[in-house]
């Protein structure tokens, strides 16, 4: 027989999942009784989605799920690190749930939105001191103290696309915060890999309260707790999962490749630039509402809502899985492979697209058929 000598890296797991455990259990605990207190308050407050031309839920429902995360996040986070560790995220979170909140009730303007998020930003960047000065392969940002270099102002661009990714996506119930727990779920994997078991620890308590939502919001906990994301969460998840991903490949932490970044919220951004880019070449604002997401389209070509949701968490997940394996093996070719990644998901769009046509013009054809028989 052999002796039990497991790697160092087991070891430290197994060390670490008892605290963990307790800190994720506790996270979990405070979401859902959040969202007990918060869904049944939703009318007073005067935060409930009601159903139009492009939101085609079929009864008015709640928008307290973020409010929900960040109670959650807010104890899991506090106990996970000193404060003087966490205070500046949390402060951070604070004011993304609360600018989320006021959207949610008065439906700001795009602008005057994105002038906002991006001033919490700056100042978040410019307190913390988290930047992007690594793009990976050998490729680094010019840094130097002040908020006027490029380093500082591409960490503040990166952190606001994020933001307005996750917002901008959340379209289908559980697809914004599946999205986000990918995300997450692949920086632990990674620095896991790398061998960085606290920082993929670290992970699970940032996972712990979004599960939570995850599942009510997909209907698992029963229609008491059906609630939406709404704009605080939605926002809110797209700054946790940019800082997030910022600090793991960034010199100091650095736990998985700068380039793998890219894979880890491959879905979101290239989906929101795709649907910016239709926009402007039709001559509108990037800020308008429709259904041009793959989302939106993957359901008007006849998939289910649940079935949408699956097949992109599946999609995502396969993506970050394959980013991180090509990573592995050469930042280059993960690089390269990302680009034609980015090529073949515009020509899915506009296969999708045309096919969504060819379906309107043959039940025209049909309805002037049956129109002409009579």
């Amino acid at each position: 027989m052999f002796e039990f000598n497991p790697p160092q890296m087991i070891l430290a797991i197994v060390a670490g999942v008892g605290p963990v455990f307790v800190v994720a259990a506790l996270g979990m605990l405070v979401t859902l009784l959040a969202l007990m207190v918060l869904v049944p308050s939703a009318p007073r407050l005067g935060l409930v989605d009601y159903p139009d031309a492009r939101k085609r839920h079929h009864q008015p429902t709640p928008l307290v799920g973020g409010l929900a995360i960040f109670a959650g996040l807010l104890v899991s986070v506090s106990l996970a690190a000193p404060l003087a560790a966490t205070t500046p995220i949390l402060m951070a979170a604070s004011a993304f749930a609360l600018l989320g909140l006021v959207d949610d009730k008065l439906d700001l303007n795009g602008p005057l939105r994105s002038v906002m998020q991006t001033g919490l930003i700056s100042a978040f960047v410019w307190a913390s001191g988290i930047t992007v000065t690594d793009l990976g392969l050998g490729i680094e940002i010019p840094s130097h103290p002040g908020i006027s270099t490029a380093a500082f102002l591409f960490t503040v661009v990166a952190i606001l696309g994020l933001v307005n990714a996750f917002n901008l996506i959340d379209g289908l119930d559980g697809l914004a915060s599946g999205l986000a727990i990918i995300s997450l779920a692949g920086v632990g994997l990674g620095a896991l890999a790398s061998g960085h078991a606290s920082h993929a620890l670290t992970v699970v308590v940032l996972i712990a309260p979004i599960a939570i939502f995850w599942l009510a919001n997909m209907g698992a906990l029963g229609e008491r707790f059906k609630t939406f994301l709404g704009d605080s969460g939605a926002t809110l998840l797209g700054f946790l999962v940019a800082v997030c991903l910022i600090q793991s490949s960034q010199p100091g932490v650095e736990v998985i490749d700068p380039v793998f970044v890219l894979w880890c919220v491959a879905v979101p951004v290239i989906d929101t630039l795709q649907v910016m880019w239709n926009r402007l070449r039709a001559g509108r604002s990037i800020f308008d509402s429709d259904r041009l997401h793959m989302h939106y389209q993957l359901v008007d070509m006849g998939y289910s809502k649940h079935k949408t949701v699956m097949m992109m968490l599946a999609g995502n997940a396969l993506v970050v899985a394959l980013g991180l394996v090509l990573t592995t093996l050469s930042s280059a070719l993960s690089l390269c492979v990302f680009v034609a990644l980015v090529v073949a998901y515009a020509n899915l769009k506009q296969l999708s697209t045309r096919i969504l046509d060819a379906r309107a013009a043959m039940t025209a054809r049909r309805s002037r058929r049956r129109f002409d028989s009579l």
